[in-house]
């Protein structure tokens, strides 16, 4: 797969009857990149996060995972963790932190079957990747949202042989230090594992320091490029349809 984009969008809509939701996307990610999708409520980041892991099929267009169909790489090979928006059910589960992050593997190993030693064993170092191994046996529900939301990565990270990890708004609910927990946890996983990272993010100003690449989406693409050359872009102000300074204070961090 040498050269072969992880993520390649040619041309892609969705729509529902009338509506546009997604107006003919391009873009690639080469392997191995951390990427923010960023733009307005309603802009359609959600549904190309679903467009890119196979929930949602395209009205026109296509996409492929590593040069393969997404339902491909995903039921076959087992490359795709995703962590949707996260619900309410984590808090009221009856489960361990184990036994959630155990749930990844159903994909791979298909329902009512045991989950064998070395799943069990798989699940743990996940655990430990994202620091919360003490946690292993302790209720889910008794953990705070960005402890969830790091179990939800372990979760993701036990699908099999995760290449690509895709994240709807992780941090929503999350206080500002368990944020940037978070996303240090990410980059350290992009790093150690050789994952592609794809997180859509409401938070301009954060993610700018943690991405190699962002994407401004608002039905169309406005912008792709590295976190600076999109901080400083008029297509941004576009996309919100309002001043951005305004909107995100002056860019900061490393595109200060």
């Amino acid at each position: 797969m040498t050269g072969t984009p992880a993520i390649e969008l040619q041309n892609v809509w969705v729509t529902y009857g009338e509506h546009v939701v997604l107006e003919d996307i391009s873009f690639e990610v080469p392997p191995g990149r951390f990427v923010a999708i960023i733009g307005p409520n309603g802009a359609g980041k959600t549904t190309s996060l679903r467009v890119i892991v196979g929930l949602q099929p395209p009205t026109a267009g296509s996409v492929r995972l590593f040069g393969m169909e997404p339902s491909v790489t995903i039921r076959k090979h087992h490359f795709v963790g995703y962590v949707p928006q996260r619900s309410d059910f984590e808090r009221t589960s009856p489960f361990s932190v184990l036994d959630v992050v155990l749930l990844g593997k159903v994909g791979s190993i298909g329902p009512y079957r045991w989950f064998s030693r070395k799943d069990r064993e798989v699940a743990r170092l996940n655990l430990q990747r994202v620091e919360l191994l003490e946690y292993a046996d302790r209720p889910i529900g008794e953990l705070s949202g960005g402890q969830i939301q790091r179990v939800l990565i372990a979760r993701a990270l036990s699908c099999g042989d995760p290449r690509l990890l895709v994240l709807d708004e992780p941090t929503v609910g999350v206080d500002i230090p368990h944020q940037l927990g978070l996303y240090e946890i990410l980059v350290k996983l992009q790093r150690e594992m050789g994952l592609t990272i794809m997180v859509v993010s409401h938070d301009i100003a954060m993610i700018s320091n943690y991405a190699d690449d962002m994407i401004c989406l608002n039905r169309t693409m406005h912008v792709h490029g590295n976190p600076c050359e999109v901080m400083h872009s008029h297509s941004v102000e576009e996309a919100y349809r309002c001043e951005f300074d305004r909107l995100f204070g002056a860019p900061g961090g490393k595109c200060a």
